[in-house]
């Protein structure tokens, strides 16, 4: 929307599946539950993926139309599709604070559209909004106090006043870019992906469904199937969905290395996120504000 030339709002249309927005309830270290939604913020699958999470069977009987001595013989066949596919894909990135996607693919291979990958350090609340296509790339702006810096505490909480780890409520704000009825996760959202909420670097420490024992493995699902709680009966899917350099907006680590911001601040610099490889998980981690990390966003 523009007003004498000058853009100010913008959206970001997502056209993908009902079940994108299913919830799936997740479990965190301290026992608080999260509803997720199904996919990534933004997820573009590549390949032919199932829709169901376990092998499907059917059972198909055979039998004669005609008897053969007074007995019609039959014989029962089990037809079993098995779930998965490699899940391929991209997804988009955000800023910390920021509701203007990203394409998590190489920018020159867009089918339409540009964006500015390195748009210097010049953030604020009004450039954002003004231009929603460039990413800016690190120094003062992003740490300046307000209004004239953008170290805000509250830009994907609107209530928030602290910083770091907890399960504090968080109040959508409308530079959040989740869908409607959902919002940014709490920064303790991600605890529950290893044993005891912290760094884990030992495949029995991290909470994934055999993602986490190889290389291969990770690589063939794209990423990591997380349990959803201690009983390890369910799984949510992570994609490696790589991440935007705070310094000059270049994608790196896509099918490497995932990237999940939180809604709250660590401090004026950094950001409170989610950070995973296949052989390590950081649930608490922090960096660079105008990083540019993946979204998976939780119900209302």
């Amino acid at each position: 929307v523009t007003k004498g030339g000058t853009v100010v709002w913008s959206w970001h249309l997502w056209f993908a599946p009902k079940s994108a927005l299913n919830k799936i309830e997740v479990t965190n270290h301290q026992g608080v539950k999260y509803n997720f939604t199904e996919e990534t913020l933004g997820w573009k699958p590549k390949g032919e993926v199932t829709t169901y999470n376990a092998p499907r069977t059917v059972k198909v009987k055979v039998e004669q139309t005609i008897a053969n001595g007074g007995v019609k013989l039959f014989t029962v066949i089990n037809i079993t599709q098995n779930n998965g596919g490699k899940k391929e894909g991209i997804s988009t990135h955000y800023q910390f604070g920021r509701k203007d996607a990203f394409p998590g693919m190489d920018e020159t291979k867009l089918p339409q559209g540009s964006i500015n990958k390195n748009a210097g350090d010049n953030m604020s609340i009004t450039n954002g909004i003004q231009n929603p296509q460039n990413f800016y790339t690190w120094g003062g702006s992003w740490y300046t106090n307000p209004p004239a810096g953008y170290s805000y505490y509250n830009l994907w909480s609107a209530d928030n006043t602290t910083t770091g780890w907890n399960d504090n409520a968080v109040v959508k704000t409308v530079y959040d870019p989740s869908p409607v009825g959902f919002k940014m996760p709490a920064s303790n959202a991600f605890t529950g992906f290893t044993s005891d909420g912290q760094y884990q670097g030992t495949a029995a420490n991290i909470n994934a469904n055999g993602t986490a024992d190889s290389w291969d493995k990770f690589s063939a699902a794209y990423g990591h199937n997380f349990y959803t709680n201690g009983s390890k009966t369910a799984t949510i899917f992570f994609p490696a969905s790589g991440f935007r350099n705070y310094s000059d907006g270049s994608l790196s680590g896509v099918g490497y290395d995932g990237y999940y911001w939180s809604a709250v601040p660590s401090n004026a610099f950094n950001g409170c996120f989610l950070y995973f490889d296949w052989s390590y998980v950081l649930p608490q981690y922090n960096y660079n504000r105008s990083f540019g990390f993946a979204a998976r966003p939780v119900s209302e």
